[in-house]
C-alpha cells in the first residue's frame, strides 16, 4: 500500500490530515515556484482549481478566497475576460462591442458586488442603458456571466443574477423581420456590384457562411482541401474548411466552379473589405435594382431557399454551422418546411 504523505494528483502532492486530504499545487511557472493549496477536498474539485491556476498563475487564489471579497466589475476584470475572447480568436468588432457593453454596466454598477445586486435592481440598470441595443447588451452581460462561472470560479448559479434574465428583452425587431430575398433578386445584385464585392456575395449566396467566417478564411483561418473520392462522385471540387466565432471548425462542400472560383480570388486580396465598405455597396446594389438587398441577409436567404425546397432544419443547420436546430428555426429560416435533402440552388449570374 503507498505512503498516503507521499501521494500525488496532476497538480502536486495530496495532503493528509484529520480532515482528509487537501490537494495543493506545487509547480514552477516562469523561474517562480507556487506551493498553494485548493482547499479542496476532491480530486474533480481540484483539477477546476488547477484550470484557473493554468490561467493566470501569479494572481492565481482559490476560488473560496475570491468568494469572501465581493465580485465587483473592474477594469482589470473586463480586460481578463476580453482576453479570453481573444484567446478563442473571435473577430475584433465581437471583442469591442463586448468591451463597450461590459464598460457601460460597470459605470451603471458603482462599483456593487455582482452576487448581492438581485435580478430587480439588475433588470433596472439594464433599463437605465437605454433601450438601443438592449437584446445585445444582455447577451454580453449572460457571456460575461458564464465566464465567471465556468472559467474563472468566482459566481456560483444561486448568486449569478443573469440567469434569471429570460425574456428581458423580448426578441428584437431584426430578428423578427423577414430578411430572406428571392433568389432572382440576389443574382440582379451580384450582377450590380463590382468585384471583390460580387465574390463576396456569391460565396456566402453559395454557402450560406456568416461574413465574419469568411473574413476569418481570408485571414488564413481555414482553408481549400480536396474532396474524399467519395465527395467526387457527389460533385464536391472542394470543401471550405472555416473558423466559427466558437472556435471550432465548420467544413461546407463546394459544388459550383463559380463558387470556388470567387473563394481563390477573394483569398488572393490583399486586404478584405471593411463591413463599413461592404453596407455601402450593399445600398448600392439596393438602389441600382430597386429592391432592399443586404450581404448580411444572405445566410437567411440561404437558409429558407433550403427550406422552401424541404430540406430537413437538421441539414440546414449543418449547413449553417449551427450545433442544434433552434437557431436556424428561430432566426435564420423565414418559411419553415421539413422533409428531404436537397442542394443550394445555382445562382444564374446575369454577367461573368
Amino acid at each position: 500500500m503507498p505512503d498516503a504523505k507521499k501521494e500525488r494528483w496532476l497538480g502536486g502532492p495530496i495532503r493528509q490530515g484529520k480532515k482528509g486530504p487537501t490537494y495543493v499545487i506545487d509547480r514552477w511557472v516562469n523561474g517562480r515556484h507556487h506551493h498553494i493549496s485548493t482547499k479542496c477536498k476532491t480530486e474533480r474539485a481540484a483539477l477546476k482549481e488547477l484550470e484557473r491556476f493554468e490561467l493566470d498563475p501569479a494572481n492565481y487564489r482559490h476560488a473560496r478566497t475570491q468568494k469572501t471579497q465581493g465580485l465587483v466589475v473592474t477594469p482589470e476584470l473586463i480586460d481578463e475576460y476580453l482576453d479570453w475572447l481573444a484567446s478563442r480568436r473571435l473577430t475584433k468588432p465581437y471583442i469591442r462591442e463586448h468591451e463597450r457593453h461590459l464598460e457601460e454596466l460597470m459605470v451603471a454598477l458603482e462599483g456593487r458586488d455582482l452576487r448581492r445586486i438581485g435580478y430587480p435592481a439588475l433588470r433596472e440598470i439594464i433599463d437605465g442603458l437605454g433601450k438601443t441595443a438592449k437584446w445585445n447588451r444582455v447577451k454580453t452581460l449572460k457571456a460575461f456571466a458564464s465566464w465567471l462561472r465556468r472559467y474563472k470560479g468566482v459566481l456560483s448559479r444561486q448568486d449569478d443574477p443573469t440567469l434569471d434574465i429570460v425574456n428581458l428583452p423580448q426578441t428584437p425587431e431584426k430578428h423578427r423581420r423577414a430578411k430572406a430575398m428571392p433568389l432572382h433578386v440576389v443574382e440582379k445584385a451580384i450582377a450590380a456590384l463590382p468585384r471583390p464585392y460580387s465574390d463576396i456575395a456569391l460565396v456566402l449566396a453559395g454557402t450560406g457562411l456568416h461574413i465574419s467566417e469568411l473574413i476569418r478564411f481570408h485571414a488564413g483561418e481555414g482553408g481549400l482541401y480536396d474532396p474524399a473520392d467519395w465527395q467526387k462522385k457527389d460533385g464536391t471540387l472542394k470543401n471550405l474548411v472555416v473558423l466559427h466565432k466558437r472556435g471550432s471548425h465548420h467544413a461546407v462542400s463546394i459544388t459550383e466552379q463559380q463558387t470556388l472560383d470567387a473563394l481563390e480570388r477573394l483569398r488572393a486580396l490583399k486586404e478584405f473589405p471593411n463591413r463599413s465598405t461592404i453596407g455601402h455597396y450593399d445600398k448600392k446594389a439596393s438602389e441600382s435594382i430597386g429592391v432592399k438587398f443586404s450581404m448580411g441577409w444572405l445566410r437567411h436567404s440561404v437558409a429558407t431557399w433550403l427550406a422552401m425546397k424541404r430540406t430537413s432544419e437538421q441539414d440546414i443547420a449543418n449547413q449553417l454551422g449551427q450545433q442544434t436546430t433552434k437557431m436556424a428555426k428561430s432566426v435564420y429560416i423565414d418559411l419553415g418546411l421539413a422533409a428531404h435533402p436537397v442542394p443550394i440552388p445555382k445562382l444564374k449570374l446575369v454577367k461573368g
